[in-house]
């Protein structure tokens, strides 16, 4: 199971990589061309913002695997000497943010069904392609949080996928 994550966290990595590159050269490509060709591409601001929603939300999932989220560590390291009130505490903690998850997965699932018929403005890309990447990463990080629920209730170490 370790190499798998660590295979799929590579290619996230470079997914991500990817479309960062696809980001910062549609916008240099359109400050080019206002500056020296005076006249700008209609397409790559647009690709820019369809790039940024989906490098937050796939790296999300990324952050997830890893525990890299923004906490709130006071509690767990008043703790330290206590392992069994830290796992319930990391159990709460994740069963709060899976719910949040599976809360997230539903509505964005939902709201395909309204944007489906939907195109981007300027490159007329479908919005469900574009906005289904948020359920997908929701769905991806609950299968996270269950994997590491499963692992902290067997009482096996789970300092995050990527840990060393």
């Amino acid at each position: 199971m370790a190499k798998l994550a660590k295979i799929l966290d590579r290619l996230l990595g470079w997914i991500l990589a990817l479309l960062a590159a696809v980001m910062v050269f549609s916008m240099f490509l359109q400050v080019v061309g206002r500056v020296i060709i005076q006249h700008g591409y209609p397409w790559t601001e647009e690709m820019s913002i369809l790039c940024m929603y989906a490098v937050v939300f796939l790296g999300a999932i990324g952050e997830t695997a890893r525990r890299g989220h923004i906490s709130i560590t006071v509690l767990e390291s008043m703790l330290t000497n206590r392992p069994g009130i830290r796992r319930a505490l990391n159990i709460i903690q994740d069963l709060a943010t899976l719910a949040f998850a599976l809360y997230t997965s539903y509505w964005g699932l939902e709201s395909l069904k309204i944007v489906q018929y939907q195109g981007s403005p300027n490159m007329e890309i479908p919005m469900h392609y574009v906005y289904g990447v948020m359920p997908l990463s929701f769905i991806c990080i609950s299968v996270i949080l269950l994997v590491r629920l499963g692992l902290t209730v067997a009482g096996k170490e789970n300092k995050g996928w990527r840990a060393s």
